[in-house]
């Protein structure tokens, strides 16, 4: 999880660098969302934050990964979950 706060501060700190990563990177935090149970918001807070201080200067490359980031944030909206997992889904869209 550490990790994911190292992401989270280099993609806030190190722009426009590091968006030059971003075919490594989102395949990663995407992977990485989807294997968060949605109970777990500790980790589920963390992955959102790394995921949108990194896509919010992604400009053209967004695009194509727009319908597996939808799909990933909406799932908590359409299931069951704790408000505080729909909170950091739609935050993070």
């Amino acid at each position: 999880m550490s990790h994911l706060f190292a992401l989270g501060q280099f993609s806030e700190n190190l722009q426009p660098h590091i968006s030059s990563y971003s075919e490594e990177v989102m395949p990663l935090l995407l992977s990485y969302l989807k294997s968060v149970p949605m109970g777990n918001t500790h980790h589920l807070a963390k992955a959102c934050c790394a995921l949108e201080n990194f896509v919010e200067n992604l400009g053209p490359k967004v695009p194509p990964c727009l319908p597996e980031l939808m799909d990933s944030m909406l799932q908590p909206l359409k299931n069951p979950s704790k408000a505080r997992t729909k909170e950091l889904a739609v935050s993070a869209i």
